[in-house]
């Protein structure tokens, strides 16, 4: 059988034996480990694992780690980096060593992955006792040839983002043409939307192929993709939560991500709906700085309801309740409007005047002045809930100003 990287029976120039390569880059990798006989993952520049060798994954806690989460582990990364790999790569195309028994990780012998003289990755080869002279020929030599093909997969993946770009954007526009498209995916009956607000760094494209990656194990019938406020995906509903969950836990930067499932829909053709909760919950997150977690309408009710409330009352606070009794205060040196507000607060005439420091009786006369001056009626379920409410978003106004 031929190997699927081998070397051929040609000379380049100055005498090496040059590489022909076979297969994907997951083929590319198992058949460069048998070639070392060393393990051996492929990374791109932001440490995400591209591909990696089978056999042997317990050499070490790090290549354990690495490879479960698809990515180097964020404490490894922090060491690594202050060896000047990624310095390195940028400059050179020699094999290097990078020692780091203090983080328990034996030897790798690394090598930079350029395509015309664009840096698409590395490949990272254990070695426990460090690379012999012939290990890193083999890798110097085999690298070329697997950045071409890192290269050429790359430009297919392009291709296949467009499609599913094209897929997500169907399936969020809801319809007809949204429940063919769910059906053709293999999405079950429940299903709903999941939305990544990230910021500029890393990119969403980034961002989006490493959910892409993980979804892809997890959740194969899930779409994933960059769209204009995020990133999106639409996964089946019983698994959503948990499954953005896990991504947030394993990717490094998780701690700038505000992310969120919207609504389940029972059919594609509701999926407006779920990505509109979706967004939603998503902003009310990202205003109180909640990210690094994921949120759903039923955790995050309270912060949109107050949201909703905030538009709401700027847009008519000439008409508040609340307004009208700061009005009547203002022009007539009255208290109405911390007397409903103590009597709103707990409730009882006897401990609302305690904490006035006024007799009960003065808490009835200015209650019925603003039913019969302000038309504020403290006994109105509806008349209660709405100065509730604007007392509550004036509070967090004056402590956002002070803070």
């Amino acid at each position: 059988m031929v190997p699927l990287l081998r070397r051929s029976h040609g000379e380049r120039q100055g005498g090496l034996p040059i590489f022909t390569a076979q297969g994907d880059l997951a083929t590319l990798a198992g058949a460069l480990a048998d070639l070392l006989a060393a393990p051996v993952t492929i990374e791109d520049p932001d440490t995400l694992v591209l591909a990696y060798s089978g056999g042997q994954q317990d050499v070490d806690d790090a290549r354990v780690r690495t490879i479960l989460a698809r990515q180097v582990p964020r404490q490894l990364q922090e060491a690594i980096a202050a060896t000047g790999v990624r310095r390195h790569l940028e400059r050179s195309d020699e094999v290097f060593v990078v020692d780091l028994p203090d983080v328990r990780m034996i030897p790798r012998a690394v090598v930079a992955l350029r395509h015309q003289g664009r840096l698409w990755g590395s490949i990272w080869a254990a070695t426990p006792s460090g690379p012999s002279l012939r290990q890193r020929e083999i890798l110097a030599e085999a690298a070329p040839v697997i950045a071409t093909q890192l290269h050429r997969e790359h430009s297919s993946s392009t291709d296949s983002e467009r499609r599913r770009g094209r897929l997500l954007a169907t399936l969020l526009a809801g319809g007809e043409e949204a429940d063919v498209a769910a059906r053709d995916q293999g999405l079950g009956s429940a299903m709903a939307v999941v939305v990544l607000q990230v910021p500029e760094e890393p990119p969403a494209a980034r961002v989006a192929a490493a959910l892409e990656l993980h979804l892809s194990a997890l959740a194969p019938t899930a779409v994933c993709a960059p769209l204009e406020g995020g990133v999106y995906a639409v996964v089946p509903a019983e698994a959503g939560a948990e499954l953005v969950g896990d991504f947030l836990r394993r990717y490094r930067h998780a701690d700038q991500i505000a992310a969120a499932v919207g609504t389940t829909v029972a059919e594609a053709a509701l999926l407006p709906r779920s990505r509109h909760a979706a967004d939603e919950v998503a902003a009310a997150m990202g205003r109180r700085g909640r990210v690094g977690s994921v949120g759903s309408a039923e955790d995050q009710f309270a912060a949109m309801l107050t949201d909703h409330a905030e538009g709401f009352f700027r847009t008519y606070a000439e008409s508040s309740p609340l307004t009208r009794l700061h009005r009547h205060d203002a022009e007539h040196h009255d208290r109405v409007t911390d007397t409903v507000a103590a009597f709103l607060e707990h409730g009882e005439v006897s401990v609302a005047a305690e904490e006035l420091g006024v007799h009960p009786n003065t808490v009835r006369n200015r209650l019925r002045r603003a039913r019969t001056a302000c038309g504020v009626d403290v006994r109105d379920a509806d008349v209660r809930l709405a100065v509730l409410l604007h007392l509550r978003l004036a509070e967090r106004t004056s402590r956002g100003a002070q803070d």
